[in-house]
C-alpha cells in the first residue's frame, strides 16, 4: 500500500524507526508491523537494524527509489485535493487587449504560478470589440482593457502610449519633418478587430493611408 512505502521512506530518511515513528504521528509497533508485513509480501529484506539505527538494506534502497515517483505524485495529490477544497480554481482565463502593456500581465503571472502550481491559465489576447465581449459575456476572470466598460467595475492602474513607428531605413525616416499627408501616401499598418460579431467590430483611429496591412497582434 502507499502507507507502506510512506513508512519505508520515512525510516530512510529520519534513520530510525521510533524518528519515523514521530515524523508519521504512528506507533513504533505500527511501523515494524507495516515494514514486516511489506518485506512479507515482497520476499526479500527491505530494513536492518543496527543498534539503535535502521537503515535500508541495498534492496531495500532500489526499491525506495523506484517507489519515489509514485509517492511525489501522490503528495502532489494530496497538494491539489487541498487547493480544491479551498476554493483554488482549476483554471483560470485571463484576457489582455493588445494596447496594453504586456508586463502588466508577465509579472503578476510568475508570482501566481510560483504560488499555485496546480491552477492552469489561459492567456487571450484581444482588442477592440474583442475586449468588450470578454468582459460583458464574462468569458475572463480577469481583463487588462484599455478603456473602462459600461457597468463593469474597473481600477486604473497604468498609462499607455502609442507611437508611430518606421523603420530606420524607412523613406519617412529620412525626411526632416514629417505631415498628415505623408502618412496618407504611405502603407500603414494596424491591429484587426478579434471580436466575433461583424455587427459590433469597430475601426478606431487613425485610418486614412492609402495602403493598410492589417494583422491579429504587434
Amino acid at each position: 500500500t502507499l502507507e507502506q512505502w510512506q513508512t519505508l521512506q520515512a525510516i530512510d530518511q529520519k534513520g530510525s524507526i521510533q524518528s519515523a515513528a514521530l515524523l508519521l504521528n504512528k506507533s513504533h509497533t505500527t511501523l515494524i508491523y507495516s515494514v514486516r508485513k511489506l518485506e512479507d509480501q515482497l520476499g526479500i529484506q527491505l530494513i536492518e537494524v543496527r543498534g539503535r539505527k535502521a537503515g535500508l538494506t541495498e534492496h531495500g534502497k532500489t526499491i525506495l527509489r523506484r517507489a519515489q515517483s509514485m509517492l511525489e505524485q501522490a503528495r502532489e495529490l494530496e497538494v491539489i485535493s487541498e487547493q480544491l477544497k479551498s476554493g483554488v480554481e482549476s483554471q483560470i482565463t485571463v484576457a489582455i487587449d493588445h494596447l496594453c502593456d504586456p508586463c502588466w500581465l508577465y509579472a503578476p503571472l510568475s508570482q501566481f504560478l510560483e504560488d499555485n502550481n496546480t491552477t492552469s491559465v489561459q492567456v487571450v489576447e484581444t482588442s477592440l470589440s474583442k475586449t468588450t465581449e470578454m468582459v460583458v459575456n464574462e468569458l475572463a476572470d480577469i481583463a487588462i482593457i484599455n478603456l473602462p466598460i459600461t457597468n463593469y467595475p474597473a481600477e486604473a492602474f497604468g498609462v499607455t502610449t502609442m507611437l508611430p513607428v518606421i523603420a530606420a531605413h524607412h523613406p519617412l525616416a529620412k525626411k526632416p519633418h514629417v505631415s498628415i499627408d505623408d502618412f496618407a501616401t504611405t502603407s500603414q499598418i494596424v491591429i484587426r478587430d478579434l471580436g466575433n460579431s461583424d455587427k459590433t467590430k469597430r475601426d478606431v483611429g487613425w485610418l486614412r493611408a492609402r495602403q493598410r496591412i492589417t494583422v491579429d497582434n504587434f
